[in-house]
């Protein structure tokens, strides 16, 4: 397993986390699982949930992104004022991008406290995001 920081976004002002699997276990039809800020919590989550959650799918082969919005944890506060009712859709897209561009995904489960079925609807039919355990596809 392999943890690195990373700075990403239009501004790189967004910091996460991304968590890989050993090269052993890394499976490329897996797909990339990005993990959202549980409210006002910066990306540990509650009691440190997403930091177990992140390393035991990377055990399992998954790469996992964990990240703080704008203005959470260590992700500085967005220059535009944007809500976040409207950042946190482009926020969790911009992730996506990013394990595009750096590590060939395409296909992503992404998760949080209620699923966040709003933030997937607000990303647009893609096809690209998958709602908790992939029981919804967009």
């Amino acid at each position: 397993m392999n943890e690195q920081v990373i700075r990403f976004g239009p501004s790189q002002t967004l910091v996460g986390i991304v968590t890989q699997p050993a090269p052993a276990l890394a499976n490329p039809d897996l797909p990339a699982v990005v993990l959202l800020n549980a409210g006002l919590l910066h990306r540990v989550g509650p009691n440190r949930i997403y930091v177990q959650l992140a390393r035991k799918l990377a055990g399992f082969g998954f790469t996992v992104l964990r990240f703080d919005f704008s203005g959470m944890g260590d992700s500085r506060p967005r220059e535009d004022h944007l809500p976040y009712v409207q950042s946190a859709p482009a926020e969790a897209k911009d992730a996506m991008d990013w394990l595009t561009a750096h590590c060939g995904q395409k296909i992503f489960g992404v998760d949080g406290p209620l699923r966040r079925r709003w933030l997937l609807l607000s990303i647009g039919g893609s096809g690209r995001a998958r709602s908790g355990c992939g029981r919804d596809q967009l």
